[in-house]
This record gives structure tokens, C-alpha cells and sequence, in this order.
């Protein structure tokens, strides 16, 4: 695994080799543990395509180091920082491939290291470095636990299986997700989701129709079990659902019970004939009617010149006066103006902004002294003065001479965007990922801009520069010096950190730091220690059998525990008594996890589960 890459690494080898391939030989397992076998021939071949794991820990490790010593968190070289990070890249899924629970996919090592780390915040923040996170990502470490592996909180199982000990340090057998139809329990027996859209599973643990749980999709289709945990799904035409005793129905037919749903289907209405609430069917325009619910157009009125009520099509002649209602509005609504009659009125048509009755929205003219609206869709790039010409949307002043443009909002990459003058993102969504750039919401590549351009984030500047949240347009600015203030947490030049507000350099051993432990205020490797003197400083990692100070106060002991001769010592092994958390995993004498009163004992590591 460590000279191999591939997906789905194993099979030949797989399972402890060396960390480099022999003479002709082939590599596999874990970093330890065997050799590799084979003779004569060259080095093990690796497609271009991928990395290795070895290269991919030491890229990580790159990308780390790279911004401590940028933080000046480094004072003695990045030496010491590459070789740990990069072994315990190495070490963290080792015994996870030994046991055959992960793979490792140098493709998408690839990827992640060559495509997501150059995107990497301006001001390194180690946190959110890509690949460097947790070694169960699953695109670059498959999982391969299929029904019946063994697992628990640590090896967990591959796709399509769910380990039911996860969270407890017990080993269990993977069993397979539960599939729509089947019983389900949200903790002991989860649904596949099969799917996220919108942020959330497409099937889910859901309380089924005899009240027992069932994986079910979230949203049901006609004629399927609703409630109110599970939606209707919208029809793909537009047309109305709804959850009617439990069902998902459309609008019943002519002749149908609509008590429930209100409505009916095209050509009917709902009405009350004094002991139900039935669908009756609906008249063409011209026949007789007393109300909007006799017609097919919903307009029930007085043609013009008419005595007798009829059924109107959408745009008969009207007037707006005492002889001519048409049942809905007349179009222009002026008194003695001859117009037309609708339900909704269509776009194009005038309106007023009190008792609109557009089918979408009632505008203010561009350009209109007199305050005349029309119904229309709101659209954006269309001119504006205010936000009244474009109704839901905004209006963005985009030149010196104050034209205006209406914008929507949160528009997603590749699409059209407006900006201000001031303002480089604009429309775009998210929180300066974006920019928006000819028009088009775009992703900028890093340190492409020039000092004194504007901007949306630090990544886009020069490496010397941050983007200045304080003025207006933001813009590339060069980074602060000790002691400025820093209230966005980027803005300080490289060898120094945003500490308690100012830029400052990291402290070393003895240096004091922000009683809250914040790991930037000190260097790599030392750690934010309460001195039980009201105050706290930096201290060093300390091995085994270094002094680590009365309380813990003149070091850190980093695999071990600070005895009473103020020595770190090694943890005890399992069974032994302990009365410290830092002794080892140390749990109550009950099983539970207070070790109050006579103390607890030490509990075995969590098994792998081979």
C-alpha cells in the first residue's frame, strides 16, 4: 500500500509487505510487517494517474508543514514536522488495511492532492487543509467490510453495510443496510439512503401505516402511503397532490367526494349540495352560470350589453361599471374604460400595486414618472431605478452613472450574474468562493489577482497579500505586521498568527499563551498549559522520561502520563487500576465512565476486529 497505489488495493501481497516493493517484487499492507517477495525485473509499476500512499502522506505532509512554518509555528525547520506527520499519515488506517477493512484508491489520491489542496485557504488554516482529514474518507480509503466482517466503532464496513456497535468498543458483524420496505430502526438497524438530495437521504427510517418503522422514500408518488413525516411527491406536470386518508391523491373527477381536498380536477368544481361535498362539472363560456364555479374559466359575469349572467372566456370584453361586472377584473381598471376580463391577470397587462391580481407579479414601469405598473415576470438583467421594477428581485446600481440592473440571488457557478460597482462576488452564491467575472459566476484560481484588485477571498491575492474585509470594494492588500490588528483572522504576513485579536508571532516554551489552550498562540509541537499560577504558558511535547513539571505545568507528555516525580510515564496496560483519564482508557469499575471515588481500571484498547 505504501509503494503501490491503486484502487481497491489487495489481492496479490495485500496484507503485509513492506513499505517499499523488492527487487521485482510487489508491496502490500500496512507500513510494517513482512517483505515483499519476487526477484529479478524493476521497480513495481504506477500509473501516472495515481500516487502511491507513501506520496500522498508525504504531500499531506508538504501542505502541513508548509503552512506552519508559513504561520511561524516552525522555528527549527520543517524537518522534524514532515517526518511525523507523514508517519502518522501512515500509521492512522495501517492496522485498518492489515485487517482488510480499507483500500486505497491512488486515483483519487491524485485528485484530492493536485486538484482540492492547491485550494487551500490563504491563511493555512492546518484544520482545513483537503486530504488531511480523517483516514475513513471514503473516495481515497474504500471501505471494504461486506455482511458478516467483523467491526466496530473503528472498522467500520464497506458500502451498502452498517457496523450495529459503531460508538461501542465491542466487535460485531457488519449487516447490510435495510432497503425500501423493510423494517428499520434509525440507530440499530438504518435505512440505505440510496441517495442525498438537498442535503437529505432520499430514503428514510420512517413510522409506516400499522405504525411500525419502515425504510420508505421521503417523499411518496400517487396513490402511495403519506403522512406527516412523509410528503407527497409534486407530480412532474405541476398538477396538485395531496395526503388524503393516508394516500397521496390527486383532485377527485367529476362526481367525486372533495370534503377533503378542496378542489377538483380540471373541468370540475367542488361544490355543497346540502348533505356532501361533491365535484360537478363545469360549463364553456356562454352558458348560463351564478357563480365562478359554473365555468371552466373560473369567470362567471355580464358580457358587455348582456342582461343574464354567462360563463366568460379569460380576455371577453368588459367595462368596469354597474352593468357589466365579468366576475374577475377588468383589465384596464378604469370606470367606463372599455378592457378585457380575467381571472389572473396575464402578463403585459396594466395593474395596480393595492389589488394587483397578476398571475405574477405587478411592476413599476421603468422609466415611469406617473407611477405606472404592468404585470410581468420578474426577470433579471432587465433595467431599474428601484427595487419596484423588479418586484421579488434586487436592484444593483452596476456604473459611475447609477443605471441599475434587476439580480436574483445565490446563483450558482457557470450561470449569469449582476455586481455592484463595489463588489466583486455580486449575485454569486456562497461565501466568496464565487466571483462574479464577464458576467458569469466563477471560481478564481488562487493568487491569480494583483495587488489592489478587488476580491472575494484571501486565496485569490498574491501570497504576500490578503483580501481587505475593511474597505470597500474589498481589494488585495498587503499583509499586516506584529501587532496590527487582525479582526478577520488572515490578514497577518507570513511568520505570524492572529492571537487574542493581534498579529503576533506563536510562542515557544515558557511564552505566555490565551488561557483557552488556542493551539496557534504556540509553536508545533508545544501546547497552551495552566500554570496553577493564574496564568498559562507554552510547553513542550515531552517522551516518556522526560520531566513534565509539577500538575503537568513544564511539558506535555505525548504518549504517556505525568507520574508523581513529575516524569512522564507510559500508560498502564488493561486490567491495571488507574485513577487518571490520561493513564489509558480508564473506566469506571462498573463499566461506566466515572472513575470517582475508588477509582476505575484501565480498559482494553478497542479491538480491530480481523
Amino acid at each position: 500500500f505504501v509503494a503501490c497505489g491503486g484502487p481497491g488495493m489487495g489481492g496479490e501481497g495485500a496484507g503485509g509487505g513492506s513499505t517499499t516493493a523488492g527487487s521485482g517484487g510487489t508491496a502490500g499492507g500496512s507500513a510494517g510487517g513482512g517483505s515483499a517477495g519476487g526477484g529479478g525485473g524493476g521497480a513495481a509499476f504506477v500509473d501516472a494517474g495515481q500516487l502511491t500512499l507513501l506520496e500522498l502522506c508525504q504531500g499531506i505532509a508538504k501542505n502541513s508543514c508548509d503552512c506552519y512554518a508559513a504561520l511561524g509555528r516552525l522555528p527549527q525547520g520543517t524537518a522534524t514536522c514532515l517526518m511525523r506527520t507523514t508517519n502518522d499519515c501512515l500509521a492512522a488506517p495501517a492496522e485498518l488495511f492489515d485487517a482488510g477493512r480499507l483500500a486505497f484508491d491512488g486515483f483519487a489520491a491524485k485528485r484530492c492532492l493536485e486538484v482540492e489542496a492547491p485550494q487551500r485557504a490563504n491563511a493555512c488554516i492546518i484544520e482545513s487543509l483537503p486530504c488531511s482529514g480523517p483516514y475513513q474518507r471514503g473516495d481515497i480509503y474504500p471501505r471494504i467490510g461486506g455482511a458478516g466482517a467483523l467491526c466496530n466503532e473503528r472498522t467500520l464496513c464497506g458500502p451498502g453495510h452498517f457496523c450495529p456497535a459503531a460508538g461501542e468498543p465491542v466487535c460485531a458483524a457488519c449487516q447490510p443496510l435495510r432497503v425500501v420496505g423493510q423494517a428499520c430502526d434509525e440507530t440499530a438497524a438504518p435505512c440505505d439512503p440510496v441517495a442525498i438530495v438537498d442535503k437529505s437521504p432520499l430514503v428514510e427510517c420512517i413510522a409506516g401505516l400499522d405504525g411500525g418503522r419502515v425504510c420508505l422514500t421521503r417523499s411518496a408518488p400517487p396513490g402511495e402511503y403519506c403522512s406527516a413525516e412523509r410528503g407527497c411527491e409534486l407530480p412532474a406536470d405541476g398538477g396538485r397532490i395531496r395526503c388524503v386518508g393516508s394516500r397521496c391523491v390527486g383532485p377527485p373527477a367529476v362526481g367525486g367526494d372533495c370534503r377533503d381536498f378542496g378542489s377538483c380536477a380540471a373541468g370540475g368544481a367542488c361544490r355543497f349540495d346540502g348533505g356532501s361535498y361533491t365535484c360537478t362539472p363545469t360549463q364553456a363560456a356562454g352558458a348560463p352560470c351564478t357563480s365562478f364555479l359554473d365555468c371552466d374559466s373560473q369567470l362567471c359575469g355580464l358580457a358587455l350589453g348582456a342582461s343574464q349572467r354567462t360563463c366568460l372566456a379569460a380576455g371577453a370584453p368588459c367595462a368596469v361599471d354597474a352593468g357589466s361586472a365579468c366576475g374577475g377584473r377588468c383589465v384596464p381598471q378604469a370606470v367606463g374604460a372599455s378592457g378585457r376580463c380575467y381571472a389572473a391577470i396575464p402578463d403585459g397587462e396594466l395593474c395596480s400595486a393595492g389589488a394587483s391580481g397578476c398571475l405574477n407579479q405587478c411592476l413599476l414601469d421603468y422609466g415611469s414618472d406617473g407611477g405606472s405598473r404592468h404585470c410581468a415576470t420578474p426577470t433579471q438583467g432587465l433595467p431599474c431605478r428601484e427595487r419596484s421594477n423588479c418586484g421579488n428581485l434586487n436592484c444593483v446600481v452596476v456604473d459611475d452613472a447609477g443605471a441599475g440592473v434587476c439580480a436574483g440571488s445565490s446563483v450558482p457557478e457557470g450561470e449569469g450574474c449582476v455586481r455592484p460597482l463595489d463588489e466583486l462576488q455580486g449575485n454569486c452564491s456562497g461565501n466568496g468562493e464565487l466571483a462574479c467575472v464577464g458576467g458569469i459566476c466563477r471560481t478564481l484560481a488562487p493568487h491569480s489577482l494583483a495587488r489592489g484588485a478587488m476580491c472575494t477571498r484571501s486565496l485569490q491575492c498574491p501570497e504576500a497579500d490578503y483580501c481587505n474585509g475593511a474597505m470597500r470594494p474589498r481589494v488585495c492588500a498587503p499583509r499586516l505586521e506584529a501587532d496590527a490588528g487582525c479582526p478577520y483572522g488572515d490578514e497577518c504576513r507570513w511568520g505570524l498568527s492572529c492571537i487574542r485579536g493581534a498579529c503576533t508571532p506563536p510562542g515557544g516554551d515558557g511564552v505566555a499563551c490565551s488561557p483557552t489552550g488556542i493551539s496557534r498562540d504556540c509553536q508545533l509541537y508545544t501546547v497552551c498549559i495552566d500554570q496553577r499560577d493564574g496564568g498559562s504558558r507554552c510547553r513542550p511535547w515531552v517522551e516518556n522520561g522526560g520531566t513534565c513539571g509539577p500538575n503537568s505545568t513544564l511539558g506535555y507528555c505525548s504518549d504517556g502520563w505525568c507520574g508523581g516525580g513529575a516524569v512522564c510515564e507510559p500508560r498502564f496496560d488493561a486490567g491495571a487500576p488507574c485513577w487518571r483519564y490520561d493513564q489509558c482508557t480508564c473506566g469506571g469499575r462498573d463499566g461506566g465512565n466515572s472513575i470517582t471515588g475508588d477509582g476505575g481500571v484501565c480498559r482494553a484498547p478497542t479491538a480491530i476486529c480481523r
